[in-house]
């Protein structure tokens, strides 16, 4: 099993040369924003299902309907989703290496 949180770096020219992971490293910086951008999804994601519960248990709503906080929560699961299945295409790419 493969340690996607841990990289071995070796000496001479190419110290990235022996790491197991290349596509997923954890110094990857298109891993590191894919990781960041999941993470803000998730967070936006559940501050929407709060103001949604919020809106039922209350009876109020903020400035946004609870039909606009529906659609948000629809196309942030729709974007999660898609970033989820990115991430887990790159993690097999690096299993067949």
């Amino acid at each position: 099993m493969i340690d996607y949180n841990k990289c071995n770096y070796s000496p001479g020219k190419n110290p990235h040369s022996t790491c197991t992971h290349p596509h997923y490293c954890i110094f990857n910086k298109n891993r590191i924003e894919l990781e960041k951008n999941i993470q803000e999804l998730e967070k936006e994601l559940d501050d929407k299902i709060y103001s949604l519960n919020f809106i039922k248990k209350e009876g109020t709503h903020n400035s946004r309907t609870p039909d606009e906080i529906k659609n948000r929560i629809k196309i942030l699961n729709e974007d999660l989703y898609r970033l989820k299945e990115f991430k887990n295409k790159m993690i097999k790419k690096e299993d067949k290496i």
